[in-house]
């Protein structure tokens, strides 16, 4: 998997400064606060988006159940 950028993103967590680029890269990321709850309570949070290589999907199709949302769509609930 690689981290990738995505539009959301605010920030990026820099490498640490004794690993060459080849070894880390930085991590885009979006820190903000999310709602996980019904009390409105609001909590901080760091997203990062990571790219599958075709390797990876297979095996994750092989060993594990995935499900993802995107959190930065609204819903609305009637």
């Amino acid at each position: 998997m690689l981290p990738t950028t995505f539009k959301e993103s605010n920030q990026v967590l820099a490498k640490p400064q004794d690993m060459t680029d080849e070894e880390c890269m930085g991590l885009p990321i979006w820190r903000g606060n999310v709602t996980i709850d019904d009390t409105g309570s609001q909590y901080p949070a760091l997203i990062s988006c990571w790219k599958f290589s075709y390797e990876d999907l297979q095996a994750i199709q092989k060993t594990v159940s995935l499900f993802t949302e995107n959190p930065f769509v609204q819903t609305t609930e009637s």
